[in-house]
């Protein structure tokens, strides 16, 4: 990887599950699989998705019949790991690599039995170096995605009856000669098909590795099906299909909600099968309309936390693989039972602004606890909305004004305060104090919303801003009007990458507001101009290069490395950092130790304990299933469901947190970044001494402030004209107190 812009690292920033590289000997990479083609038979029953009613309907007039999850033990892999799975003539078979590959069979009562395996030293041969993620075997040859260390070329090896591994020697048509396979197919006359989720689909011949030709553009899955070739178009919701010999156009097939996870699957009819966000779908041979089979919002495939690696039919069942946040594999088995109901009878509905990846995984695992209950979601600004989120909060008031409404609110951005005012939101106090008195929860963040010992919500993660770098900077002081102070004292110093405005109204809003407003929203004008006076000191407009000043809108994630590489390599003192997992602290720890003499503190003033609430939930006073609702918080909340990261905040139950940052002394995991600058930085898993203070400052959380995004809009369109230089600090400030004036009103 040689600079922050580079396609491959935009994919793995994607990817909700971080991939860690290990070298072959202290355990190689585990990363996704291939399903073989030609592994569909048969049709299989539809998931009857109508709707019941309510919960009261009697028995004979409910529709029957739908899918049910069971987990299946995968073979013991001691320190192996997966190389793939798929479907032979002779069965479903699982290759686990332990010293050796070793080939599984899954039995008719799903067990696994091992099977005689003639190429299994074959993987001894390659060099030091990580699996590509990419197997294909149709019984006789099998093929492997392999990187050796010393050249990061990406090499495609077949492995025959005879032990040996053969290179291919492809001559990739690409811009580079790493490349990471969505898909690996071997056509009957030997020709390779390989696709990347970023860089195409193309074909190379066997023989000698030479480029073919390309299909259409880049695509997460492709199948082949007699002389056609199939594969997603995600940014034109369809599947096309291209002919393999001219590589042209054939048909679009138009099918929404395809996106980077989605995988097309051949049955043995000339069909397909498609997995998509929203279920399984099947389309017979010739046809042009989707035909959904099963949904799969009520199964594991709706776990933020699970990637599914592969998706196997088999007769009227699918198999699945899913891979965890912490790289542990799982093997779902669905089977349709015509004697369960189609929709469970009793319905809870959630409301979110925005979607919380821990209370969906919650969510998740609760229905397939419950499979009597289902969990709808409604999702006020969906991607592509038109709606403002003042409109969507003003349908939702609406709502609950007439007594009705979700039976479970996600409150983030929400006016939390006044629905507990209004006696919107249930006090949940009874059955929540508990588990805060025996220290199940951390009681500073989970009473983050009790009044006159009355619990209205409770947030399921939370969030701080750190400040990190220079440890003379954070002695002098971390808030606002102390790190103006310096930028005072050092006027040739440079205290800041070069943030925009917005950035550092953002930043520093969650530490300073208390300072600037009152509870009901006011605005203090005189405060906030002196607020807005040293933000613009601590931006020191005049050591920015004139075209940054004031810019916004580039990638977070490459900003976030941007900034830590300039406090490494010391052009500037500090950098301010949110992490929301233990891991966002590994790059930092790196920058702070090449820089040398630094350190990191909360930003603001420490003995406050400023902190942000996330996934703030309460349960709806007018619901008829609270009972319900309270099992789905507290499985939210549970050590079960708050130790698998999510990049959404850290946990509020203590156990989780504090497992969260216990040491691995296993954990032997490496990777560096650089950028077109030349500067690098290289990470390792050694940060237990930052593990332990950064655990300390989660525990001494007290405050919580969660911003009001409209005030916000406010702020930053009436502040413009100050950071331009064509108005004062007071002007600004008054006139931003007369829009929040007005908007309080509504």
């Amino acid at each position: 990887m040689k600079t922050l812009e580079t396609k491959q690292m935009k994919k793995q920033m994607k990817k909700q599950v971080k991939k860690q590289i290990k070298k072959i000997g202290a355990g190689a990479l585990v990363l996704n699989m291939l399903l073989m083609s030609g592994c569909g038979q048969g049709e299989l029953p539809q998931d009857n998705t109508q709707e019941v009613g309510n919960k009261n309907v009697a028995p004979e007039n409910v529709a029957m019949g739908r899918y049910v999850e069971k987990t299946l033990a995968l073979p013991d892999m001691g320190k192996g790991f997966l190389m793939g799975m798929g479907q032979t003539q002779q069965g479903i078979e699982a290759y686990i690599y332990q010293d050796e590959i070793k080939v599984y069979r899954l039995t008719s009562d799903d067990t696994w039995e091992e099977q005689d395996a003639p190429w299994s030293t074959a993987y001894q041969q390659l060099g030091e170096g990580w699996y590509q993620d990419k197997l294909y075997t149709n019984g006789e040859e099998t093929y492997i995605a392999y990187c050796l260390a010393e050249e990061s070329k990406t090499r495609i090896y077949k492995l025959g009856k005879d032990n040996k591994l053969e290179d291919l020697n492809i001559d990739w048509e690409y811009e580079q000669d790493y490349v990471t396979p969505e898909t690996l197919e071997v056509l009957p006359d030997g020709d390779l098909i390989v696709s990347d989720a970023y860089m195409g689909v193309h074909r190379y011949k066997a023989t000698d590795g030479t480029f073919v030709r390309a299909y259409g553009e880049s695509s997460p899955s492709v199948a082949v099906i007699g002389d056609k070739m199939y594969q997603i178009a995600v940014q034109d919701s369809s599947v096309k299909s291209y002919d393999l010999e001219s590589g042209k156009l054939i048909e679009t097939i138009p099918c929404e909600g395809v996106d980077d996870s989605s995988k097309l699957i051949p049955d043995n009819q000339g069909g397909l099968y498609l997995l998509n966000n929203q279920g399984i779908n099947h389309l017979v041979q010739g046809g042009s309309i989707w035909e959904r089979v099963m949904d799969t919002d009520r199964y594991s495939f709706s776990m933020p936390s699970l990637e599914c690696l592969e998706l196997i039919v088999k007769d009227d069942v699918f198999f699945a693989v899913f891979r965890g946040a912490e790289g542990e594999y799982q093997f779902k088995k669905y089977v349709y039972a015509q004697d369960t109901p189609s929709k469970p009878q009793n319905e809870v509905f959630v409301y979110m602004l925005e979607e919380q990846p821990t209370l969906k995984q919650a969510i998740a695992q609760y229905q397939i606890d419950n499979p009597e209950v289902q969990v709808s979601f409604q999702i006020g600004l969906e991607e592509g909305s038109t709606l403002t989120k003042a409109d969507a909060m003003r349908a939702l008031n609406t709502e609950i004004l007439a007594g009705k409404g979700p039976d479970l609110l996600v409150l983030d951005g929400l006016p939390v305060e006044t629905y507990m005012e209004k006696g919107v939101l249930e006090d949940m106090s009874d059955w929540a104090k508990p588990f805060m008195d025996q220290g199940l929860w951390l009681s500073s963040v989970a009473a983050s919303y009790e009044k006159e010992d009355k619990l209205y919500a409770v947030p399921i993660r939370f969030a701080f801003p750190t400040l990190w770098g220079d440890e003379a900077v954070l002695q002098s002081g971390s808030d606002l009007e102390e790190l103006a102070k310096w930028c005072k004292l050092h006027p040739n110093e440079k205290l800041f990458p070069d943030y925009s405005e917005e950035q550092l109204l953002r930043a520093f809003y969650l530490t300073t507001a208390t300072t600037w407003k009152d509870a009901k929203g006011t605005i203090n004008e005189e405060a906030f101009a002196t607020f807005l006076e040293n933000i613009k000191r601590v931006q020191q407009p005049e050591l920015m290069k004139e075209k940054e000043i004031g810019t916004n809108g580039h990638d977070p994630r490459t900003e976030q490395i941007a900034g830590l590489l300039d406090v490494a390599y010391g052009e500037t003192a500090v950098h301010i950092l949110t992490p929301k997992a233990s891991f966002d602290l590994l790059m930092a720890v790196a920058a702070n130790e090449k820089r040398g003499q630094s350190g990191f503190v909360r930003l603001g003033n420490q003995e406050e304990g400023v902190f942000i609430p996330q996934g703030i939930v309460g349960i709806n006073v007018n619901s008829d299933n609270k009972d319900i609702v309270q099992e789905i918080i507290e499985t939210a909340l549970s050590d079960t469901i708050q130790r698998i990261n999510l990049g959404d905040g850290f946990a509020v139950n203590n156990k989780a947190l504090q497992e969260s940052f216990a040491h691995n002394e296993e954990d032997t995991s490496s990777f560096g970044v650089a950028d077109h600058k030349g500067r690098e930085l290289f990470i390792d898993g050694n940060y237990s001494w930052a593990q332990e203070a950064f655990l300390q400052l989660c525990q001494e959380s007290k405050v919580p402030v969660m911003m009001d995004e409209t005030l916000m809009e406010i702020i930053v369109k009436e502040t413009k004209g100050y950071f331009k230089g064509e108005m004062t600090a007071q002007e600004a400030a008054r006139a931003v107190a007369k829009r929040a004036q007005a908007y309080l009103v509504e």
